[in-house]
């Protein structure tokens, strides 16, 4: 199998959903905060990590869209469960409508 990275910058827009509101917002710089809930974003040479915390509300998810990401057609993505493997791994190609996790 090829190994490829893909270099990922800052999202362009984030969308928090929690049982009570969805805002969707754009980056101003690498931490976004509503309310008690915070995602930072950690950029360096080689990834891009994203922190989810919250003390107290229950978010339902977190989206994030990248304007201008590129790749090859034959790239495919990892897709599983959230925490961990029920048998529903598989690699597929990107779709816009759907979830990487669930």
């Amino acid at each position: 199998m090829l190994k490829n990275i893909l270099k990922v910058n800052r999202p362009d827009f984030i969308e928090l959903t929690t049982e009570t509101k969805t805002v969707t917002a754009k980056w101003e710089n690498d931490d976004y905060n509503l309310d008690d809930i915070n995602v930072k974003l950690n950029q360096d040479n080689e990834y891009l990590a994203i922190f989810l915390t919250a003390q107290t509300s229950k978010v339902k998810w977190i989206k994030l869209r990248w304007n201008n990401l590129s790749w090859d057609k034959n790239v495919r993505f990892l897709g599983d469960a959230w925490e961990r493997g029920y048998g529903d791994m598989e690699w597929k190609g990107m779709n816009t409508k759907r979830f990487i996790t669930r």
